[in-house]
């Protein structure tokens, strides 16, 4: 694995700590990164029946090393050879020096088929804290749930049962992911997988109702405040869209292959409090550009805004808010702005339409991980793909976009970072979420094309971009030739996150 330079933060030793001034670990392979001895945490590969060869020195040749390992200890220096009798993920620990003055590095041995992580760029600037995501490959069963540092450690690793996505932390402490399966040999639902703080599956949340409970949807999924969940799932149906062409002729959809997409908000005992579904609430017409007719609308992203909900649509192009208490939709960007008005309007008043202003482009289509502010600015990833005005007729675009709605009138453009068309576009997949810096924290995905439509390799997998547009930050994951993206991907302070030490 290879990391360009060391970096320090809140996994840095406090100068009055205790140091090691040598480290050495050797497994499957090399450590990584390269010690530096205000540096907390390595990681090496390793397998079942992997020997581990460690040494290890102190700055104070009186100081006491331990490894927690098996708690065997030194004065001043420190060597070991573990053997893992596991095909696990295992912690080497060294406590160097006695409490509380002690400091403990740890080298992470991470499983063989886990991805190499490479940090391709790293400047000053780089937020602090650590990165949660789900490397995988696409269309394969190769994918992990991960905590990574700025180094490229990965500090925690889980292997799902099954190909996992959107493994995030929630303001209450727990964890989620989806996993992927298939229902009765057809039918591929997603349970959404509920953790708790110290990464122990708790509950699995379902919808209410008797129709694929299972099936929540991977895109997204939300803890509220008061404890409820909120989820999504793509609902079989018999819908009519015989007054619609498909090829040249009447669309004729055969019963139980066309989806609505729905929003539930559920008790976590199963009772239903909210559904929103999007065939009494689009527009059809404006609808028909993704995947059209069975999966018209395409839900792909739930955000909460001051205790109402925000919705991308892919297939319609449209983010909407809906109003919490009713499903009702408070203001709508993009499509067509005659909001339909056979619904009744929110508490707030009537719907609204903002259109976009000042946008280079004109319009955002095919997009993904849309969210908002109180502040008023909303940002997502706009894929640049299956898209209703303009840029249809134009080479597909990647970019992060940001648009102030703070008017509550219109959606001003606002900023965009954009990838250059030879790198080619994420013509799924992707997301973005806006640091406290201001900084994006951009994934991008795994399904990417080249200028000239084909499947390519994702270029790279993570990055970071300031305010002014420069990415301080780049993050590729590969193994034996094969790309590794992830859907989403989170930082969070490492002082929230409980990781506990792996030990035997």
């Amino acid at each position: 694995m290879l990391v360009l330079g060391g970096c320090r933060g809140p996994g840095a030793v406090p100068e009055t700590r205790a140091r090691l001034s040598e480290l050495q670990a050797t497994g499957a392979g090399p450590m990584y990164p390269a010690f530096d001895p205000g540096v907390l945490h390595y990681a090496v590969r390793c397998a079942d029946g992997t020997t581990v060869q460690l040494a290890a020195r102190a700055a104070d040749a009186d100081a006491t090393l331990r490894l927690l390992h098996d708690g065997s200890t030194g004065t001043g220096s420190l060597a070991a050879s573990i053997t893992l009798n596991r095909d696990l993920d295992i912690d080497i620990a060294i406590q160097v020096g006695d409490s509380p003055a002690a400091a403990t590095y740890v080298v992470h041995c991470i499983p063989p088929d886990f991805p190499d992580i490479v940090i391709e760029t790293s400047t000053a600037g780089v937020s602090d804290g650590l990165l949660l995501m789900t490397p995988g490959v696409r269309g394969s069963d190769k994918s992990f749930l991960a905590i990574v540092d700025n180094n490229g450690v990965p500090r925690w690793v889980m292997r799902p049962n099954q190909r996992a996505r959107n493994f995030r932390r929630h303001p209450d402490g727990r964890y989620s992911f989806s996993e992927q399966r298939q229902a009765d040999g057809e039918a591929s639902v997603e349970p959404t997988v509920i953790l708790d703080a110290r990464f122990r599956r708790i509950d699995t949340a379902t919808l209410a109702g008797d129709r694929l409970p299972e099936h929540t949807g991977g895109h997204d999924f939300l803890i509220l405040d008061n404890g409820n969940y909120l989820v999504m799932s793509y609902y079989p149906v018999q819908r009519d869209f015989s007054a619609f062409e498909c090829d040249g002729e009447p669309c004729s959809v055969p019963p139980g292959t066309a989806t609505d997409s729905v929003i539930q908000e559920v008790t976590p005992d199963g009772n239903l409090v909210l559904e929103w579904n999007s065939w009494e609430h689009v527009k059809i017409e404006d609808c028909t550009i993704h995947r059209f007719p069975e999966d018209y609308a395409h839900l792909n992203s739930l955000h909460e805004l001051e205790g109402d909900i925000v919705a991308g649509l892919r297939g319609c192009a449209q983010v909407l808010l809906l109003e919490r208490a009713t499903g009702a939709v408070v203001w709508q960007m993009g499509g067509d702005p005659a909001i339909r008005t056979d619904r009744p309007a929110p508490s707030t008043g009537a719907a609204r339409y903002l259109p976009v202003v000042g946008d280079p482009e004109g319009e955002f289509c095919g997009q993904h991980h849309v969210t908002a502010t109180a502040a008023g600015s909303v940002l997502m990833f706009d894929n640049g793909t299956h898209c209703l005005g303009p840029r249809k007729d134009r080479p597909a675009v990647t970019r992060i976009v940001e648009y102030d709605i703070s008017s509550g009138t219109e959606a001003r453009f606002a900023r965009e970072y954009r990838l250059a068309e030879s790198i080619g576009h994420a013509f799924s997949g992707g997301g973005v979420t806006a640091l406290e810096t201001g900084n994006w924290l951009i994934t991008w995905g795994n399904n990417f094309r080249g200028p000239n439509g084909a499947m390519v390799p994702t270029p790279f997998a993570v990055s970071e971009v300031d305010t002014r547009g420069n990415e301080i930050f780049r993050l590729r994951m590969t193994l034996n030739g094969e790309q590794y993206g992830t859907g989403r991907v989170y930082r969070e302070r490492e002082s929230d996150l409980q990781i506990p030490l792996n030990l035997p």
